[in-house]
Parts: C-alpha cells; structure tokens; sequence
C-alpha cells in the first residue's frame, strides 16, 4: 500500500464524521463513517452494536518496543474521536475505549476519554 493509499485510509479517523441510524424501537444509534453506511439495524443492545460497528484496529501486530508508541498515538486518535462526537452531538455523553493487547502485555484506557 502506497503513502496516499494508507493516508486515505486513515482519514476516517484523521477527519471523523459519524451519521445515525434508528433501531426498531426508535432508539438512535451513532456510527463511524467509514465508507458504507448501515440504514437500518435489528438489535436488542445499543451500545454492543455502537461498539461492534464503530471498533477499530490500528495495529494488527506491533513489536514489544513499540507499545509505548501506540499508546501514545492511540490516546490521540481516541481524544480526537471523542472531540468529533461531542461536536457533532453536544447533548450527548460519550465514551471511547483504547485497548493495546500484547501477549505479554495489556492496556486498558477507559476512564481518561470520557467526555
């Protein structure tokens, strides 16, 4: 993949824009657009299908040495996600979640991207 081809894959998350779609119940859902847009969901749990659907893996594998770098930039993304949200919904509350799983190392972020 050449630089632009990453880059543009990235925008979603560079840029973020979300959209919403209604339940069955006419409960409101908010999603990442990411290129192709759900119109209608069948669910019984909002947030698991919001975290199901909006997830995203930045690293598929990374070295030991590296992990500090992907915290960082991780919490950067995940602060620039939370942003775009409370933008876009300001009556709302959210929370972005940043895990870093290694095999000999875990990372939970929960607390700290709240807004």
């Amino acid at each position: 993949m050449n630089k632009y081809a990453w880059l543009i894959k990235l925008l979603p998350i560079i840029y973020p824009k979300f959209y919403t779609v209604q339940d069955k119940n006419s409960n409101e859902l908010i999603f990442l657009h990411c290129g192709e847009r759900l119109h209608t969901i069948d669910t019984n749990d909002k947030t698991a299908s919001e975290a199901l659907e909006n997830h995203i893996h930045l690293f598929d594998s990374s070295r030991e040495h590296n992990v500090e770098k992907v915290i960082m930039i991780g919490s950067a993304i995940s602060q620039n996600l939370l942003s775009a949200l409370n933008n876009q919904f300001p009556a709302k509350k959210f929370v972005v979640f940043l895990q870093v799983k290694k095999k000999r190392f875990s990372y939970n972020s929960f607390s700290p991207i709240m807004g």
